[in-house]
């Protein structure tokens, strides 16, 4: 059952700076910038997963259920997942929805009385949905961790390896990782422009060439305490890998290396961050996250990523926020990043008053 979730938005606001004068003998006008923030919104619940479509729709995996916005998070609408299971992580192909979700009978208890946090820990199973409500069960148990649809396959990234779903005919197979560590697993399954699999694993990017039979370790190259990968990120023939590093690969996934950046935060200063999150907009701007806020990188400050919102935070102990974790990129250009955890979220819109985009 569908229910539609109005999410309360303060005004949209434009930052132009406060101090507009130098001095009362000279003016300075101040740049606009190139985003504009609206409040901190709220999700409808706490966001275990966050995928976008093609479409720019944002779909959002809970506890109660998984909620769709078409309106770049103005509202959700709220639909049901499988009685059985605890959490949920949702994509769609095509008109199919697939989702995973956590086994209640299941899920293991931590020190007495908290559970697991969603996607770690005991077994999922795999779903199949026409209306995004009513669902059928096509895989699993076993543990889950991400999964992608491509040319009539699942493929489930999981502990220790793959599994590859066959959607026409039911028929599934497992792959194991030879990996050093006794417990590993997948965290991202993503596909190139070429139709290869790619899995970002805590022992690197591995690729298979054949529907998930055989899998190839493309990052022998990078060294091991660099090597563990989060998300990967297809742009063309360029691809990314998120973790440790930022790695790069500028053929399609065949050759990869680590890409060294800075960051220049809201004083102007050029320091060390680590990057929790990396995405890419449509026409080529490398947008990243951290503690701190939203960074950008294009051919116009080519050397470093620069802050550019949403507040500005001293960087002492006291004040550091230690809340920002992930950023999305919208095919109309503006950008969403998550706080807290991914109980709260900004919209960032591209200011069109900025000369930033004219460069």
């Amino acid at each position: 059952m569908k229910t539609l979730i109005l999410i309360t938005i303060p005004s949209l606001f434009l930052v132009v700076g406060c101090d507009l004068f130098e001095s009362k003998k000279s003016e300075k006008k101040v740049e606009a910038l190139p985003f504009y923030w609206n409040g901190e919104r709220s999700f409808p619940e706490n966001a275990l997963s966050i995928w976008i479509s093609e479409s720019d729709h944002i779909y959002v995996g809970g506890e109660e259920g998984w909620y769709l916005s078409t309106n770049y998070g103005n509202s959700f609408t709220k639909y049901d997942i499988p009685e059985e299971v605890l959490s949920f992580k949702i994509k769609k192909t095509g008109t199919t929805f697939y989702g995973f979700g956590q086994v209640i009978s299941d899920v293991h208890v931590i020190d007495g009385d908290t559970t697991d946090a969603g996607f770690w820990g005991g077994s999922f199973n795999l779903y199949t949905s026409t209306d995004g409500d009513n669902w059928e069960k096509i895989s699993g148990p076993y543990s889950m961790f991400d999964f992608i649809e491509h040319d009539g396959h699942v493929y489930v990234g999981k502990e220790h390896g793959v599994v590859t779903y066959n959607v026409e005919n039911g028929e599934e197979f497992s792959t194991d990782f030879l990996f050093t560590d006794v417990s590993n697993w997948i965290d991202e399954v993503q596909v190139n422009n070429k139709g290869e699999i790619f899995a970002g694993t805590m022992e690197g990017i591995y690729r298979s060439k054949d529907v998930g039979k055989s899998w190839t370790k493309v990052t022998e190259e990078i060294p091991s305490d660099k090597d563990h990968t989060e998300k990967i990120i297809v742009d063309g023939d360029e691809m990314y890998g998120v973790g440790e590093a930022l790695l790069y690969s500028a053929d399609s996934g065949e050759n990869w290396s680590i890409l060294e950046y800075k960051m220049k935060n809201h004083d102007g200063e050029i320091q060390d961050h680590f990057m929790s999150d990396f995405d890419i907009s449509e026409d080529g701007y490398q947008y990243s996250i951290n503690y701190l806020g939203f960074f950008m990188y294009s051919e116009r400050n080519a050397d470093y990523y620069e802050f550019y919102g949403p507040e500005k935070y001293d960087e002492n102990p006291n004040s550091l926020p230690l809340r920002y974790g992930e950023v999305h990129a919208f095919k109309n250009g503006s950008v969403m990043i998550t706080a807290w955890g991914n109980h709260f979220y900004h919209i960032g819109g591209r200011n069109g008053n900025s000369d930033y985009w004219d460069k």
